[in-house]
């Protein structure tokens, strides 16, 4: 990113539990300039608002994929729902809007990082200490990207519904700070870490559909596969050489083999 003595924001987002049915497991997001960050949050709220006419609503990547299965299968969007109010909006304008946003998006410098993991590939027993697994990676790979300069990062974390959840994610990122196994001092990041909801926040808001459309690339969605090839797939963090796994694309502790490198390699289209 030629950093030079510039602060930075990390926006964190997630996909997946270790709990739950979901097979894949992402977190992470986007590393920008604050000053990148507050004239992009300006451009997509209004870009945002367009869309809704000036309605004010936080817009969901899964809500909008959602809307879009259902219109395709010819089916009722039910007005329980949270995306009940794109039942009267066509198909191709909320592809239209998905697609703007990301080349909203690219005209500003950022890297995605991304810690990303799969139940098929997992070690049994690593349920415990999966999230933990998950910060780390993003920690070394941001402190890693500046290290040698004189930028900081702040990182800010998705709020989760539980707040036992979020006093544990900040335990963690606190207590890594101070002992990880492969950093020896990240002298980069500030030591407090930032939970926020997403409906006040626009850079978890767009690490969710920057995570939305990568879980869609490796289920082999076609739409995300576009998206993921046109604007995202040149923003993953890289090493000098170009390589992405490991540097970009981290596979979580404990599913780090061949074979699941191999995956992510294929799907994603990257070495």
């Amino acid at each position: 990113m030629n950093l030079k003595d510039d602060i930075l924001f990390f926006f964190i987002d997630d996909q997946g539990d270790v709990s739950n049915d979901q097979k894949w497991l992402l977190l992470g997001g986007l590393l920008i300039r604050v000053n990148d960050y507050h004239n992009l949050s300006r451009e997509i709220k209004k870009h945002n608002q367009i869309f809704l006419n000036s309605e004010v609503r936080e817009i969901k990547w899964s809500d909008l994929t959602s809307a879009i299965y259902l219109k395709n299968k010819n089916q009722t969007i039910k007005k329980n729902k949270s995306f009940a109010y794109l039942e009267n909006v066509a198909v191709k304008d909320i592809e239209n809007f998905i697609e703007d946003f990301f080349r909203l998006l690219n005209k500003y410098n950022y890297q995605i990082i991304l810690s990303i993991s799969n139940k098929d590939y997992l070690i049994d027993g690593v349920a415990q200490n999966f999230v933990k697994f998950q910060i780390e990676d993003l920690l070394e790979r941001v402190q890693y990207e500046i290290q040698n300069s004189g930028s900081l990062a702040i990182f800010v974390h998705d709020s989760r519904s539980n707040n036992k959840d979020n006093a544990d994610i900040k335990n963690i990122y606190k207590s890594l700070l101070l002992n990880s196994k492969f950093v020896k001092n990240f002298e980069n990041i500030i030591d407090n870490l930032f939970i926020e909801d997403s409906h006040l926040n626009s850079g978890i808001q767009i690490s969710d559909f920057i995570i939305g459309a990568i879980s869609g690339t490796l289920r082999k969605r076609q739409f995300s596969e576009n998206l993921y090839k046109n604007y995202l797939q040149q923003k993953l963090r890289k090493n000098q050489t170009g390589k992405v796994i490991g540097f970009g694309i981290v596979p979580t502790g404990l599913t780090k083999n061949k074979d699941f490198k191999n995956y992510l390699s294929k799907y994603l289209m990257i070495n």
